[in-house]
């Protein structure tokens, strides 16, 4: 059994509180301990969601200012340097290190900091694309589905 603990982005960037959560998952038992690969300065501006859009009562685009967005996902960057301890504490702890992968450009840096797995986000498991760049990259991927449709999932399943 595998049991991920998922950090997400809840260090808020202390380096210090991310040491602590990762010894305390390894101490509760997690096999994986999990962050994300968040890089702001590849963000791109998308008018619809500066106010989201409501289309005949069904919320089609979430209301997600670009500037607040920037400045939010900023506070939580990880560098490189702090990435590769992460890895290096996370192995130290006896568990693996994971991260979750957001843009194509980022695959190869990402296992070249020194990843062997990787996590891809629900609303990711149609980026057919990315699957295919990480399944040659990295030895497992870990994919969620809560925001796959059943045919998206059924190609995503294909090509993996």
């Amino acid at each position: 059994m595998k049991i991920i603990a998922e950090l997400c982005q809840n260090h808020n960037g202390d380096v210090d509180l991310l040491k602590k959560m990762i010894k305390a998952a390894s101490k509760s038992g997690a096999t994986h301990v999990k962050i994300q690969h968040i890089r702001p300065e590849i963000l791109n501006f998308r008018a619809r969601h500066e106010e989201g859009i409501i289309f005949n009562g069904n919320k089609i685009s979430l209301k997600r200012p670009f500037e607040a967005e920037y400045k939010r996902l900023s506070k939580l960057t990880l560098s490189d340097r702090v990435v590769k301890d992460f890895i290096s504490i996370c192995n130290d702890q006896g568990v693996k290190p994971l991260t979750t992968c957001f843009a194509r450009c980022d695959v190869k840096k990402i296992r070249k900091l020194g990843f062997n797995e990787i996590k891809v986000a629900s609303y990711d498991c149609a980026s057919y694309q990315l699957l295919r760049e990480l399944s040659q990259e990295f030895s497992h991927l870990y994919v969620s589905t809560g925001a796959t449709y059943d045919n998206e999932l059924a190609h995503a399943v294909q090509i993996l």
